[in-house]
């Protein structure tokens, strides 16, 4: 094992944190909370891409059902990273 540190993904985010891995797609997720985004990195070919949110999330948690759950500023959501839809499902 190396104690070596590297870059994952470069980008261009205003306040990126808040990483999750999901096994089940093989995605590292990640949020640039203060631009309203949520960010992806494929561990098979490198790919990347990302939706804008309506709204600061900081939180990503993979969903039993499918799809992921976020911890967002208005409360919890739901997220389907195939169409890219976010609902409300709690309101704070």
């Amino acid at each position: 094992m190396s104690d070596e540190v590297r870059c994952a993904a470069e980008g261009l985010d205003i306040l990126g944190e808040g990483p999750m891995w999901d096994a089940r797609s093989g995605r590292l997720y990640w949020f640039d909370i203060k631009g309203h985004r949520l960010n992806w990195l494929a561990h098979a070919d490198g790919s990347r891409g990302g939706w804008d949110l309506p709204w600061r999330s900081s939180v990503a948690a993979p969903r039993a059902a499918g799809g992921l759950v976020l911890a967002t500023e208005a409360g919890i959501a739901r997220f389907d990273p195939k169409t890219g839809l976010a609902e409300l499902v709690t309101r704070m």
